[in-house]
């Protein structure tokens, strides 16, 4: 038998959702398993690889997942596709057929030319490297205010890629609703009754009804909120989770104890000095817990349990071991020690390990198998060391040291990861204070290749990526403050770039 290869760029999720589009709910080993036997034993796929993207499907609403018995008698999380899982499983696939066709025409004229050249039995050249431009730019509302948050997800059913804007931060404004119109616009509206002090509107289906609601993290003194939607991208407030004094930043919505239904957690801001001319401010430091929230089955969260924090903006929901339960990853945002948090399997976190420099101003991380080892590693940004970095995973609960992202001192503000160049590998983005962003395209061999996107105007606050325009290539939409929030749309490069 030959040598296995690894999934090919831009196929993951199509070939997730046919599995189970033709199988009954699988579990992830399953779901592996079935790809790799469908392609007759020639692709490979790794933990590292397919769990993110599970994940990814399972937030998005394009599947739901409880846990269950598997046939050897372990537990395991089980996914089925829903409603909307159906609909992007007929766009992916209409998307994939056209790339085929394109590629087959030029398969062929590559055969015409070739043969007569008497060049049979010669290696093809490797390809190069993708490198995408986002150099096109739809504004999404007029003025820039103060912006935090932004998230994707189809909100009405209708198959194409909506946002919400997190609005407010420490001033009242009204988060919005845009919902894609399919020509290239949408169609904006208010969310709730009243203007509260917003960092994130997160998505997913809290209730498991087959749609995305909307959780909202407001800033004290205000409530933080639960939005329940109808299908049809109309929004309710239906609750509330922790307390209306927490100084929340931005919150992560995943299953924590494999019940089926996602959780809340809520990274909350200690009260440290800022920087001042990127060193420590002098005053008291008082930390604050951050915490867990767990869903009821109901879409409700009575209760909530502290987590051993001191200060964070952001959390990051993450299998680092592999034991098939997700951990967490709190970025100190203050000049201290971040951590990772072990999951116990129920949503507890009863032990931790300490994760990067002693002393650290981190506002945001990401986690994705950089190095295509099949574990998860870690990225972040440092406000006082004005950079980038990737903290490798070595296995057995065990980190490397921190590995600077290329490129000069800039005061980065937000960081996500995604594959922007369907290559498989995960890419890194950064957006920085009144400077153009970093797309980070991953290279492999802990080597990066950066290409800057958007203006440099205002400060950016959040990050996501979705298909906008349909071309089969993510674009990036950013949550700005003081500058329009925008989408930039993935492009060819120009020549000479």
């Amino acid at each position: 038998m030959g040598s296995k290869t690894d999934v090919w760029q831009g196929t993951l999720a199509l070939m997730v959702l046919k599995t189970l589009e033709t199988m009954e709910p699988m579990h992830g080993y399953g779901i592996a398993r079935r790809i790799e036997q469908t392609s007759g034993d020639a692709l490979a796929l790794n933990h590292g690889t397919l769990y993110p993207a599970l994940l990814k499907l399972e937030q998005d609403g394009a599947m739901r997942a409880e846990w269950g018995v598997s046939d050897n008698s372990r537990r395991a999380k089980f996914y089925e596709l829903t409603r909307a899982g159906r609909k992007q499983l007929e766009g992916e696939a209409r998307s994939w057929g056209q790339t085929t066709a394109i590629v087959g025409r030029f398969a062929a004229c590559a055969l015409a030319l070739v043969l007569p050249a008497s060049s049979r039995g010669q290696a093809p050249p490797s390809a190069s490297e993708v490198f995408r431009s986002f150099d096109r730019v739809l504004l999404l509302e007029e003025k820039g205010e103060t912006s935090a948050g932004v998230n994707v997800g189809d909100l009405n059913g209708d198959g194409l890629p909506d946002i919400v804007l997190g609005k407010g931060r420490h001033w009242p404004l009204y988060n919005r609703v845009l919902l894609n119109d399919g020509k290239g616009g949408f169609t904006a509206s208010n969310l709730g009754t009243a203007p509260d002090r917003t960092y994130s509107a997160a998505l997913a289906d809290i209730d498991r009804d087959g749609d995305l609601d909307i959780i909202v993290s407001n800033d004290g003194p205000d409530r933080k909120l639960v939005y329940l939607n109808d299908g049809k991208g109309h929004f309710t407030e239906a609750g509330t989770f922790g307390s209306p004094s927490w100084a929340t930043r931005y919150v992560t919505l995943a299953d924590l104890n494999g019940d089926g239904y996602p959780d809340i957690v809520v990274a909350n801001r200690g009260d440290y000095p800022d920087l001042v001319d990127g060193k420590p401010g002098e005053g008291p430091h008082v930390p604050t817990p951050s915490f867990v929230c767990l869903n009821d089955g109901k879409g409700h969260f009575p209760a909530c349990e502290a987590l051993p924090t001191e200060s964070a903006t952001s959390i990051v929901a993450a299998d680092l071991d592999g034991d098939g339960a997700l951990d967490l990853f709190v970025p100190h945002r203050d000049g201290g020690q971040s951590i990772i948090l072990w999951n116990d399997g129920k949503g507890h976190f009863p032990t931790s390990t300490r994760v990067g420099p002693a002393a650290a101003w981190i506002r945001m991380g990401g986690a994705g198998d950089f190095d295509g080892d099949g574990r998860l590693d870690l990225a972040f940004i440092d406000e006082q060391k004005r950079a980038a970095y990737v903290i490798y995973n070595r296995g057995r609960r065990q980190f490397g040291e921190p590995e600077q992202l290329p490129g000069p001192p800039r005061p980065p503000y937000a960081l996500a990861v995604t594959d922007l160049n369907r290559d498989g590998r995960p890419d890194i983005v950064v957006g920085y204070v009144e400077m153009p962003g970093s797309v980070y395209f991953n290279t492999g061999q802990h080597s990066f290749h950066e290409v800057r996107w958007n203006d440099g105007k205002g400060t950016v606050y959040g990050l996501a990526f979705a298909d906008f325009n349909g071309d089969g290539w993510p674009d990036i939409v950013g949550a700005r403050s003081d500058a329009p929030n925008a989408i930039w749309f993935s492009t060819e490069p120009m020549p000479g770039r």
